[in-house]
């Protein structure tokens, strides 16, 4: 579990709507499950603040959001939620004992890392990076998934 003002301390963010401790994080208002933190990215084309009010409604137990926003829920505001899910994924990393394989460059990487992990898997709970999301947002995404059972972790990184 991680508590929103141990996050703030970290992250230089403000806690707001009081403190709450969470174990999944989502970055999807879609896809949210009932508990999860939300965590509001910007893209090009979209906003990820604008999603909070529906990923609360949703289910959502708070969210990390880079805008000042009018909503009563717990919340965590930071200059950047970018690096804020890279700092989630770090602290979340450091709390396990896995052992993790990294693979990078510039061709072959999704084969080898099925081939690793289906070694792996068949000796012990190994975590994977799914299909190919191997970029800023995918590899943080993949290291929040690791939790006490697995052994191993085999993480794509994309060289771009």
């Amino acid at each position: 579990m991680i508590n929103l003002s141990a996050l703030a301390q970290k992250l230089d963010g403000e806690l707001m709507g009081g403190d709450i401790a969470f174990s999944q994080l989502s970055t999807d208002s879609r896809t949210l499950s009932h508990g999860d933190m939300y965590l509001a990215l910007n893209g090009d084309r979209f906003d990820g603040n604008d999603f909070v009010v529906e990923a609360i409604t949703k289910g959502a137990s708070g969210a990390i959001v880079s805008k000042e926003l009018d909503i009563d829920c717990p919340m965590l505001r930071v200059p950047d939620t970018h690096a804020a899910l890279g700092e989630i994924a770090k602290l979340n990393r450091q709390r396990s004992s896995a052992k993790v394989i990294a693979l990078t460059g510039s061709q072959g990487k999704t084969t080898v890392k099925e081939m690793i992990h289906r070694m792996l898997s068949n000796q012990a709970s190994t975590l994977v990076t799914h299909a190919n999301l191997n970029n800023t947002i995918g590899v943080p995404l993949t290291l929040l998934q690791l939790n006490e059972k697995h052994e191993f972790a085999v993480i794509e990184m994309g060289a771009n």
